[in-house]
């Protein structure tokens, strides 16, 4: 039986509401296994940042929707995120990033990992 994360089961509720967000890709997974038990980690999981209704490569002052969604996950510290944002948070994060490059609000809008 597969273990289901709280991420995963996070991940099937947005993708249930919201539809896919952008640059969304299912993947697969192998697992060997051996004699001694499965060969797979998961600790090695790479876990992506999904965004719902993003704003525009070229803009990324705000977005058009009502309020756009964001998932994130840490996998060193196990802290997950799901960020609901307004075009006036975009606008907050943005004003941020240009007085202190390296906003964490800003790169976690943008999900530029």
């Amino acid at each position: 039986m597969d273990y289901v994360t709280n991420y995963d089961r996070v991940l099937e509720r947005l993708l249930e509401k919201f539809g896919k967000p952008a640059n969304f890709a299912r993947r697969g997974t192998v697992v060997i296994e051996t004699l001694e038990g499965d060969s797979s980690d998961q600790a090695d999981r790479k876990f992506s940042i999904y965004r719902w209704c993003p704003a525009s490569e070229t803009d990324g002052f705000h977005t058009d929707c009502a309020a756009s969604v964001t998932l994130a996950l840490d996998p060193a510290t196990g802290v997950g995120t799901v960020l609901y944002s307004t075009p006036l948070l975009w606008e907050f994060a943005y004003a941020r990033e240009r007085n202190s490059k390296g906003d964490r609000l800003y790169k976690m809008l943008h999900a530029r990992k």
